[in-house]
């Protein structure tokens, strides 16, 4: 119960179509001197009254001219000895007796469960479409994840926190949305069984705590995304300079193919992002834009990146390391285990692609010439560093000399 301006409001301890218990409860207020003057929603609001208690009946309209004749019902109802108060339902509305010869009105029960069986319809398909709902968004979103390696590359990259478990959340959410329904869908059928004796002991109090899980849940979802603002994670940044790249530049691989370096054409070639448990930074280097006529799409014959991951905690990097080889152990090349000054651990490989396999509709592009790329990966305590070469050049015999980390000269030059 709460004061209001204009009046006491208390809510109504019933669901509406207990028509009997909610008929007894206005009652009872009116003995106790108070005057029903207005229904918002759940909340009847009352005043103090000198007047005799007045009866008070709820009133179930049929659905056949409802809308059209609202102000024809309460004209037979006004001219019946009865007064329109509010609604507790679009279709149920609440009288009082205007003088105490008023003629007695009785909800028509037909009319009712008319209503709570149109009602169990609405109910049912709100369910199918919410469970149909949860299941579409879980499948787009963790589709996204096939794109990654696995369980800590996920992650690392903050998908957990950012995209999946709001995901799960809200999956969430919507399932006891639908449970919700279809518990209100039996209520329903239920009265309609029983009839007007039927009760519903504890349901408003069980609905709060359910309105309160559900905030709870999105105080979560919302929450999650912003752990790194809430823990200080700084913002992507971008640059020009490679000067804090840890491994030599495509200039010491093959300065010929350097000199083919297009800068304009592939933007800001170096960009760092920070998340909750890594810091990921790459550097790009990528020779000019080969455009397929008619297609208006094209492809780089020359690149050379370099991927750097500093994990906050080594076990996290030896588990994130071993977890990206065996994932592209799976594709269709060799991988071989090297060994290369500076570096705790290193694996190598060499294959042969073509720029068709990039394209959507690979089947409706010509014939395209194939290229050789060459991948390294390398961890030195808690930095995980991805080499990706697209070139001419064999960089097999100079793993050693060419990807140990650089010196202060190096870097500086």
């Amino acid at each position: 119960m709460s004061k209001r301006m204009y009046g006491t409001a208390k809510e109504l301890p019933y669901i509406w179509y207990e028509i009997d218990a909610v008929e007894a409860w206005l009652d009872e207020q009116a003995q106790q001197g108070l005057r029903l003057t207005d229904i918002q929603r759940k909340l009847c609001v009352f005043q103090p009254s000198d007047e005799p208690p007045a009866r008070y009946r709820v009133h179930v309209k049929p659905h056949n001219g409802y809308y059209t004749q609202q102000e024809e019902y309460k004209e037979t109802m006004r001219e019946l000895g009865w007064e329109y108060v509010g609604r507790i339902n679009y279709r149920a509305d609440v009288y009082r007796a205007t003088r105490p010869d008023a003629v007695e009105i009785n909800t028509d029960e037909d009319a009712l469960r008319s209503l709570l069986r149109s009602n169990m319809w609405f109910d049912g398909i709100a369910a199918a479409a919410l469970i149909a709902l949860t299941v579409y968004s879980l499948w787009k979103k963790f589709a996204v994840t096939k794109a990654y390696s696995g369980f800590y590359d996920l992650l690392l990259n903050d998908i957990f926190v950012e995209y999946l478990i709001p995901e799960v959340l809200l999956a969430l959410i919507l399932v006891l949305l639908a449970a919700a329904f279809l518990v209100r869908l039996a209520r329903q059928r239920r009265r309609c069984l029983l009839g007007r004796d039927c009760r519903f002991d504890g349901v408003l109090r069980k609905r709060k705590r359910f309105y309160f899980v559900l905030l709870g849940l999105l105080i979560l979802m919302f929450a999650f995304p912003m752990l790194p603002t809430i823990f200080g994670v700084p913002e992507a940044t971008e640059s020009t300079s490679f000067d804090t790249c840890p491994v030599v530049l495509l200039q010491s691989i093959s300065p010929e193919e350097a000199e083919q370096i297009v800068m304009e054409d592939y933007g800001i070639p170096v960009r760092s992002n920070h998340y909750l448990l890594a810091d990921n930074t790459i550097y790009r280097q990528s020779g000019p834009t080969v455009w397929v006529e008619g297609e208006g799409w094209g492809y780089t014959p020359l690149s050379y990146s370099v991927t750097v991951t500093d994990v906050h905690r080594e076990d996290l990097a030896e588990k994130y390391y071993a977890e990206v080889i065996n994932y592209h152990r799976n594709d269709d090349v060799s991988w071989q285990e090297v060994t290369i000054d500076g570096w705790d651990q290193a694996m190598y490989c060499r294959g042969i692609g073509n720029p068709r396999a990039h394209h959507q509709d690979s089947a409706g592009l010509p014939a395209l010439p194939d290229y050789t790329y060459q991948s390294l990966f390398l961890r030195q305590g808690c930095r995980v560093v991805w080499v990706r070469y697209r070139g001419e050049t064999d960089i097999y015999p100079r793993l050693n000399t060419l990807y140990a980390r650089r010196t202060a000269a190096e870097t500086t030059a």
